[in-house]
């Protein structure tokens, strides 16, 4: 069959070069543009830009200055003041922020951070502020007519440090020194006519080269600054140079290693010879890059690898070397670098190698280390091609580095990696809609460099040399014939037999003949295969073939004997059997480990011997319970395609390491039983939107700790809420009834802080760490009054933890009941009382004691019974006849007798002179 060949976006870059070479330019610029089309294919190597705007709580899209502080917030300054980001939240500090401690103006231009972690910023309208993070606190120095040492013009464009408390300010009108000593400033005018003010007099840049001179980016050109004579020296391009006028206002300042200044103007990007004094505005005439040389250049960066960045209105441009292109970022150009907006005005690097790109769309933050994995989507085959997915369902390689790669109704694809052949569509035989639609699940290049294709329509030999294919088919009425077209998996034993399982039976092919041994599930009663799905094969260094199926679980197959010895099935009752029955793949590791990734169950390590299985999880740190491809690295490591994303085993420390699409993966859904290792030890696995591939000795940990901040305290039944720095705050004092209270933190770690996890306890009330996943705020209540210590530690996306933290002392103040103040008045207040009470009962009790004795003697003058002794005792209590007959149990009649032979005894008429009589007994 021939084979069709297609470029990459219509062999433009060809043309491109062609071109280059009719023209006959210079063999550094075709070099150039080799270069930089080979980044362009090689699109998909990372996640692209992230972008951060005004939905996620930016105060402004358009972002003009970013920076770090020391304890790693980012800071930005945009055209709706100044923003603080921890990853998760912004706090936005603007005009109206705590009323006259505020920033001057919203327009913030530029800023710079001071020695001391203070800022520097500059407005547009408000002239300059300092800003101190840590309390808060804002002065600002305006411009004052009447004061010749203000600072002349409040829109201040740049801001320079020149070491020992002074700066360079350029503004709108004139070029500043500034002593932070004296807070005194200088003016130096370019010019004095009125009218060149905006002209001239406008300062947007300044550099301080090598030798310490003082370089003025203009309005109207280039100046050397004499600090002697404090003159300025203007340098002017030739009157005849009809580019010069385009690019009078100089935006950006830059030196390279070499001492050559190159300025990014409005116009594009010049170079400088200070030697000479001469301007090179014909650059574009031999570069590669129309966009570079004709856009407005607004910043140079250098980044941790001494390569230059070049944020302009039209993307960003990297170079290792200002004479060379290695990347090329531009909105819309590159599917997988997609930049939100290509107007980039601000860029910077923190120390983790994110690099952040302030645009008018807001932030668009970008992560280096993502650049460790490689992948390959759609743009492999080209916008002309309408797939509607490219579904990568297996990988192989030739001796020539080529990749074959079978996709899901897309047939074969030979991808070459380089630039003079890209992709070749390959057809299979046939013509038919169907054949052309076929799904390649299972790909092995032979030892005798014959290409074995699983599909779902027959197994296929392609010869790579000859280019034609010979098919095998199932076929009923041959005995001999494959057992079922649906191929799942090859094998090619110890000696290059063929092994070809399928969704009916396993199948030994007999190249010779062409014919087929089928081995099925009926067809050995006595010990059989687990099932007829076959989707793995596996031949361990003993020469024993292992058969992982699909819900009939491992089975051990004799291959010379051609017997299946044993089946191993989950068992519930038993912990040690396999978990899982539905098996994707295998592999002996170089140890003798036999390992097994399951459709369900996770990993299994299988100890042959005993028969029994260690199983390994989502709850050990698998990202995913479905293994999907296994494959082993040159330091005895696993790696693991899932359905979230790639997952690393290192054996050493039984440890779990995950990597997302945020890391740089093409996609986290990952397809079953694609997956490759190459002779150079560069893996390969295939998902639903293409393949990643990646060395495992390239693939870095992020090392670095993030350091752990409290970012805001919210008291709920007092509404307070606190934020600044919390290292000041030496105690969270709370009331009685500040029983609920939040606290927001931070891990500042800015590569993917969604996976950054979290911990936390409160000394004092439990001492254990509670862990809360990528949870950046919780809640406690129902404190007690007492001390406490919030603690809160966190990790990075790779989960380098950061074990120290940051800490919050808390006192919960008691209710003014339970205060020492209040208690021991108390105390002494009731034990005063209880003295009196005490002795008032005394008095009363021996009061009673002697009133007692003295009617005894009183009763036993007069003859009185007992009986009438308690009649009496009634009476006094003002009891009635009728209540003493009840308290007696004796007759009405009998209790008037009693009471009239009391009355007659005692000599009283009725009971008022009873009542009075025994009052006046009673001793006080």
């Amino acid at each position: 069959m021939g084979i069709r060949m297609k470029q990459l976006e219509q062999n433009r870059f060809l043309r491109v070069i062609k071109c280059c070479r009719h023209l006959g330019r210079k063999c550094l610029w075709l070099l150039l543009v080799v270069t930089f089309f080979l980044n362009l294919r090689a699109d998909s190597s990372s996640p692209g830009f992230q972008n951060i705007s005004i939905e996620d709580g930016l105060s402004q899209n358009t972002v003009t200055s970013i920076l770090q502080d020391r304890n790693r917030f980012m800071w930005f300054g945009s055209y709706g003041g100044l923003n603080r980001y921890d990853g998760y939240n912004f706090k936005i500090y603007n005009h109206s922020f705590r009323g006259g401690n505020c920033l001057s103006h919203d327009m913030v231009n530029n800023m710079i951070m001071d020695d001391d972690g203070t800022f520097w910023i500059g407005t547009i309208g408000g002239g300059i502020n300092h800003f101190d993070p840590i309390r808060e606190k804002f002065t600002c120095f305006r411009s004052r007519p009447d004061d010749p040492g203000s600072l002349s013009d409040n829109s201040v464009r740049v801001i320079l440090p020149a070491g020992d408390g002074l700066f360079w300010i350029g503004t709108d009108n004139g070029l500043n020194k500034f002593s932070n000593r004296s807070r005194v400033f200088t003016r130096y005018l370019n010019a004095e006519d009125p009218s060149e003010v905006n002209v001239q007099n406008a300062v947007y840049s300044l550099h301080l080269d090598k030798s310490g001179i003082l370089w003025v980016g203009t309005g109207n050109g280039l100046c050397r600054f004499d600090s002697n004579r404090e003159t300025f020296i203007r340098f002017q391009s030739r009157h005849d140079d009809r580019n010069a006028s385009q690019h009078n206002q100089i935006n950006a300042i830059f030196e390279d290693g070499k001492g050559t200044i190159w300025l990014g103007t409005e116009a594009g990007l010049v170079r400088f010879d200070k030697q000479n004094g001469t301007f090179n505005f014909n650059i574009e005439a031999t570069g590669i890059l129309p966009h570079l040389y004709r856009s407005r250049i607004f910043q140079f960066f250098r980044d941790t690898q001494d390569r230059v960045w070049v944020a302009t209105e039209s993307g960003i441009y990297v170079f290792p070397a200002m004479n060379m292109i290695e990347l090329y970022f531009r909105a819309g150009a590159i599917p997988r670098r997609l930049l939100p907006n290509r107007f980039i005005i601000s860029i910077y690097q923190d120390p983790e190698d994110v690099v952040w790109a302030g645009t008018l769309s807001g932030i668009s933050k970008y992560d280096l280390k993502t650049q460790q994995f490689a992948s390959y989507g759609l743009e492999i085959v080209g916008q002309e091609r309408k797939f509607g997915s490219f579904r990568v369902t297996a990988v192989s390689q030739d001796s020539g580095g080529c990749l074959w790669l079978g996709t899901y109704k897309n047939g074969l694809v030979k991808f070459n990696r380089s630039l003079d052949e890209n992709l070749t569509v390959v057809d299979l035989p046939g013509s038919s809609r169907k054949t052309k639609e076929t799904t390649i699940s299972a790909l092995l290049l032979g030892r005798d460099q014959i290409l074995w294709l699983g599909t779902d329509r027959g197994l296929h030999a392609y010869d790579m040399e000859k280019k034609v294919f010979r098919g095998y088919y199932s076929h009923s009425q041959t005995m001999a014939s494959l057992s079922d077209d649906r191929i799942t998996s090859f094998w090619q034993d110890l000696y290059g037999r063929l092994w070809i399982g399928t969704q009916n039976g396993l199948n030994l092919f007999d190249s010779s003949r062409g014919t087929f041994t089928v081995y099925r599930n009926e067809s050995f009663p006595a010990k059989t295969i687990g099932c007829d799905y076959v989707t793995a094969i596996c031949q361990d260094s003993l020469g024993v073939i292992w058969i992982g199926t699909y819900g009939g679980g491992l089975s051990r197959f004799d291959p010379d004997s051609g017997v299946f010895q044993k089946t191993y099935r989950h068992d519930e009752k038993d912990s040690s059997s396999l978990n899982c029955d539905k098996i994707f793949c295998m592999l002996e590791d170089r140890r003798g480990r036999f390992w097994i990734g399951t459709h369900g169950g996770g990993l299994n390590l299988f100890d042959r011997e005993s028969g029994k299985f260690i199983h390994f999880t989502s709850e050990d740190g698998l990202p995913n319970n479905d293994i999907l491809g296994l494959l082993e690295d040159q330091h005895g490591n696993l790696w693991m395609s899932t359905n979230r994303g790639l997952c690393q085993f290192d054996l050493r420390d039984k440890t779990f390491r995950s990597f997302t699409v945020h890391d740089g993966l093409q996609g986290n859904e990952f397809l079953p039983m694609s997956f490759y290792k190459a002779a150079d030890n560069e893996m390969f696995f295939g998902s639903f939107n293409g393949l990643t591939s990646f060395f495992p000795e390239k693939i870095k940990v992020n090392p670095h700790v993030p350091p752990l901040v409290i970012t805001e305290v919210k008291v709920f039944n007092s509404g307070q809420v606190f934020f600044g720095d919390f290292k000041l705050m030496k105690t969270l004092k709370l009331g009685p009834r500040d029983r609920a209270v939040s606290f927001a933190f931070a891990a500042l770690s800015y590569s993917d802080s969604r996976r950054n996890q979290f911990a936390y306890k409160i000394e004092g009330l439990n001492d254990n760490w509670i862990e809360i996943g990528n949870r950046h705020e919780i809640t406690i209540s129902n404190l007690r009054p007492g001390h406490y210590v919030f603690r809160v530690k966190g990790s990075n996306n790779h989960g380098v933890w950061n074990e120290t933290g940051a800490a919050l002392a808390i006192e919960m103040r008691p209710p003014w009941w339970q205060t020492w103040w209040f208690r021991v008045p108390m105390f002494f207040f009731l034990l005063f009382v209880f003295v009196q009470w005490n002795r008032s009962r005394t008095r009363r009790l021996a009061a009673r004691i002697r009133t007692e004795a003295a009617m005894d003697k009183y009763f036993e003058k007069f003859d009185i019974s007992p009986r009438e002794k308690e009649i009496i005792h009634l009476l006094l209590k003002g009891k009635s006849n009728k209540e003493i007959e009840d308290a007696l149990f004796i007759a009405l009649g009998t209790v008037k007798n009693h009471i009239y032979n009391i009355y007659q005894k005692i000599g009283v008429k009725n009971r008022a002179q009873l009542l009075t009589l025994f009052k006046n007994l009673q001793v006080k």
